[in-house]
């Protein structure tokens, strides 16, 4: 199974990323959204397997100041960063339409 890391610029910052899988048969891609604040990706990791299973892309991220992207920025910690950022993610990503757990 395919695992892609990496970071993506964010308002001075940098959102880690983890990508799961291939988009493959034009299933839309599922982006994992963790709770918070404060938690990070890392339940969602036991959902890898599905995108082997289903042919699924999964994508699951931490938000600015959770875990790989942590700093100490808690003024940042609102619904406007952290919309603006899953449009930022998308966009650096190139997902176009996307289904959403969170």
């Amino acid at each position: 199974m395919e695992v892609h890391e990496g970071r993506m610029p964010y308002l001075g910052y940098e959102t880690y990323y983890r990508v799961v899988g291939r988009s493959a048969g034009g299933k839309t891609p599922l982006v994992l959204l963790h709770g918070g604040p404060g938690s990070t990706h890392n339940y969602f990791e036991v959902l890898d397997t599905l995108a082997e299973i289903d042919g699924r892309q999964l994508i699951m991220y931490d938000q600015l100041g959770c875990g790989g992207s942590w700093v100490d920025a808690a003024g940042l910690w609102n619904m406007e960063t952290w919309l603006n950022e899953l449009a930022a993610l998308r966009e650096h990503l190139g997902l176009g339409k996307v289904h959403l757990l969170g």
